[in-house]
């Protein structure tokens, strides 16, 4: 297969249940009512007719700068770009083995093969960094990314007492004060963003915490279409990861200008009603936790498939219509071009069509796409252009057994 021009990453999707309300925190006249101390934005955006199930569950998203290169201004989660020296090293694995006590070689062996033992279909994404002679999975070293990500740009990461076994999530906003170890976290973040070394040298230096890349589960896997907006691409692994609350986040404002713990549906309608543009990966994935009323409810479904089924590369395919509506195919739509060995699916470049969306659609039989229409009815350029969109994906099934997303807000 023709190998892309893209890079590989790796992002993390960040779950809690919605905390439950005192009164002695009183709503701010920013339009932002704190829940038990943690900001939670409120619904800004018109109530539609088809209503997703009412959810405590809240997902945490960040806004990239204005200044950003790729994707200005949008809301997205965390992650980023992996580092191979930094999370392709031995010393996650070593100390994976410490954590769970495993002493044998032979017993460590069977261990790494069950790591990379996952049901089918696999994505392409693990064998970049898949070797017969390594000692770190790759499956293993996109979570170390997505992990560390998570900790440079919002200072939260996933770790586990070493002498108790107790996991946790460490917030360097929360440690202000902290003291030995704490206090190594706290000081790394500023140093991490500028050098990704210093993230396992921090895990080096700490005696108590071990990093809990293993709590991430697998959830699926984006590549950026070819377009000529955008020359960057990216083949994008998200894992998800629940926690019991909400952490507090301190940002890197180079690379992002807010983040927010938000329900799925509010953030949709953001970007649906125009106020942020909302990619199309997370327009899709933001579907997806629409559909679970708890927190507990995603953490068993994610657990169950990730166990059961494997995974599906999506790749989306751009159609522009003469109503100007930007369909985005994906994997299984009748109108996604499968290509040819010199020119496969993921090379595919965007295509217009004279015939409106709803022609188009009228043609196939299986659906797997999402509409984009934008808010005046004509061509938004790079300004806001995924806007009052709509998913059909209800009766398409890809081998990965996942849960359809929601068709709108």
């Amino acid at each position: 297969m023709m190998k892309g021009n893209w890079r590989q990453s790796a992002s993390i999707i960040l779950a809690a249940p919605r905390p439950v309300p005192t009164p002695r925190f009183a709503a701010p006249e920013t339009g932002q009512e704190p829940f038990g101390g943690v900001a939670v934005r409120k619904e800004t955006a018109p109530q539609t007719t088809r209503q997703p199930p009412v959810s405590d569950l809240l997902a945490f998203v960040v806004q990239r700068s204005s200044k950003a290169r790729f994707m200005p201004r949008a809301f997205v989660f965390p992650g980023g770009v992996i580092e191979r020296a930094v999370d392709c090293d031995r010393f996650w694995a070593d100390r994976q083995r410490e954590v769970e006590g495993v002493s044998s070689d032979g017993a460590w062996k069977q261990r790494l093969e069950q790591v990379t033992s996952f049901p089918q279909p696999r994505p392409p994404i693990y064998d970049e960094y898949r070797h017969n002679d390594a000692v770190m999975p790759a499956e293993w070293a996109l979570r170390v990314c997505a992990a560390r990500e998570l900790y440079e740009e919002c200072g939260i990461v996933p770790v586990v007492d070493v002498k108790t076994g107790e996991a946790k999530v460490l917030s360097v906003a929360e440690l202000d004060g902290g003291h030995g170890e704490l206090a190594l976290f706290q000081n790394a973040q500023t140093v991490a963003r500028d050098n990704a070394t210093a993230f396992v040298d921090l895990f080096r230096r700490s005696e108590r915490y071990a990093l809990n890349f293993t709590a991430l589960v697998e959830w699926s896997n984006w590549l950026t279409p070819r377009l000529g907006v955008y020359n960057r691409r990216f083949d994008t692994i998200f894992f998800l990861l629940t926690v019991n609350d909400c952490p507090k986040h301190k940002l890197c404002d180079e690379e992002l200008q807010g983040a927010q713990w938000t329900s799925p549906v509010n953030i949709l309608r953001e970007g649906y009603y125009g106020s942020a543009p909302v990619p199309p990966p997370q327009v899709y994935e933001l579907s997806r936790l629409a559909r679970f009323e708890t927190c507990g409810e995603l953490e068993e479904f994610a657990a169950a498939r990730a166990a059961r089924a494997g995974m599906v590369r999506y790749c989306p395919q751009m159609i522009f219509t003469s109503d100007a509506v930007r369909v985005t195919l994906f994997p299984g739509d009748d109108h996604y071009e499968l290509g040819t060995k010199e020119n496969p699916p993921e090379m595919i470049e965007e295509r217009k069509l004279d015939m409106s969306a709803d022609e188009l659609r009228q043609q196939a039989s299986l659906l797997h796409r999402a509409e984009f229409r934008s808010l005046d009815g004509q061509e938004r350029g790079q300004t806001c252009p995924w806007t009052r969109w709509r998913i059909y994906a209800g009766s398409f099934k890809d081998g990965s057994d996942h849960i359809a997303p929601i068709s709108e807000p």
